[in-house]
């Protein structure tokens, strides 16, 4: 997975628009409407939806603290 992916993912988990994630991800993207589809099909691949899920469980508070 690509810096930029994993970057993605982090901006996607973290509550982040897609749209706007992939804008920070990808920093030379200008257009808005090439960032809303771009992250649309990153969004679809399994790979960047397990990282997503993965960054989600890194940022959950430990079980036992209730």
């Amino acid at each position: 997975m690509t810096r930029e992916k994993r970057v993605f993912s982090k901006y996607i988990a973290m509550g982040l628009d897609p749209e706007s994630a992939y804008m920070k991800a990808y920093p030379k993207t200008t257009s808005t409407e090439a960032a809303k589809k771009k992250s649309t099909l990153l969004l679809k691949s399994k790979t960047v939806r397990n990282q997503v899920d993965k960054e989600i469980e890194e940022w959950e508070l430990p079980k036992d603290i209730y």
